[in-house]
């Protein structure tokens, strides 16, 4: 249904909690599990300096993910039937569950303590050395995950109920930041920096989803056959109900952005994505780390 021909304006904002969630695998399957034995037991603490596993933590300080959700539109309907519709629609998320982001994690070499490269080191560009007394990983599962989104939506629609047609045409502009969250299954991270110096603004960067432009087409055409169309206006029931009341849809989408950042844990496929990903990152240097990190380099 069409809106009134006067300017329509529409609003709304919203805030979601997001629950804890976390599908990582902790390592390997233990051996002599069955569900009448149970977990086998650990009869005592491991000594952190011969533990040859993983860590695993979780900050005691751990809060709930919240997003904030905005939007508002503006409609006016323009001769011909058409309605135009401009409206903005953003997000911001503060708190988001990461999974896996290694804790244990030291500066990069070129931290010599030499003002000429600071890129993930102390102040004077000194090397950042992790305060642990073992080289085992140490995964986090925090709330340190953060994200923007900001979009621009322009559509125009129109439909005719004599000729049993509906057109759309959108295009939207939006761009997604993040500061590298992790899938949560396993995929390698794209967050290289954390967490050293300075790594909130490092990592922040524009995300995996991120898509500049989205084009979108679409028609709706109701077929002129059944009761109260052209043809077949008087079929029995059964007849109609065989016959009647189709519709051709047609859907077309054209987006930009960032290819998928596709993950496989063999090396040649690794090989070949990261060759695409080091052309990606001349287009867009800020995430060309991070993009290369999710391709299996450091």
């Amino acid at each position: 249904m069409l809106p009134r021909k006067k300017p329509v304006l529409l609003a709304s904002a919203g805030c979601a909690f997001a629950t804890s969630y976390c599908a990582t695998v902790l390592g390997h399957t233990p051996s002599a599990i069955s569900l009448s034995e149970g977990f086998q037991a650990i009869t005592s603490p491991p000594t952190v300096g011969t533990f040859t596993g993983s860590f695993y933590t979780q900050p005691t300080s751990f809060r709930l993910g919240t997003v904030r959700q905005y939007n508002v539109d503006v409609e006016q309907q323009l001769p011909g039937k058409i309605v135009l519709t401009a409206g903005y629609a953003g997000s911001r998320g503060n708190h988001i569950l990461v999974a896996g982001n290694d804790l244990n994690t030291g500066s990069p070499t070129a931290c010599i303590g030499s003002p000429s490269y600071t890129i993930g080191c102390l102040p004077g560009g000194h090397p950042y050395v992790p305060p642990y007394t073992t080289f085992d990983t140490i995964s986090l599962f925090g709330d340190v995950g953060k994200t923007s989104y900001d979009s621009l939506l322009i559509r125009a629609e129109t439909t005719t109920a004599k000729h049993g047609l509906y057109a759309l045409i959108a295009y939207s502009y939006s761009h997604t930041y993040d500061n590298g969250l992790s899938d949560g299954l396993g995929s390698l991270l794209s967050a290289p920096y954390f967490p050293l110096p300075n790594w909130q603004k490092l990592d922040w960067a524009l995300s995996q989803i991120n898509l500049y432009n989205s084009f979108t087409a679409s028609m709706i055409y109701d077929l002129p056959f059944g009761r109260s169309r052209r043809f077949g206006s008087n079929w029995r029931t059964l007849t109609n109900a065989l016959l009647g009341g189709y519709q051709v849809t047609v859907t077309q989408r054209v987006l930009s952005g960032f290819a998928d950042p596709l993950i496989d844990s063999k090396q040649p496929v690794r090989i070949l994505l990261s060759k695409r990903w080091q052309w990606q990152q001349l287009e867009s240097p800020r995430s060309g780390p991070r993009m290369q990190r999710l391709c299996g380099e450091s």
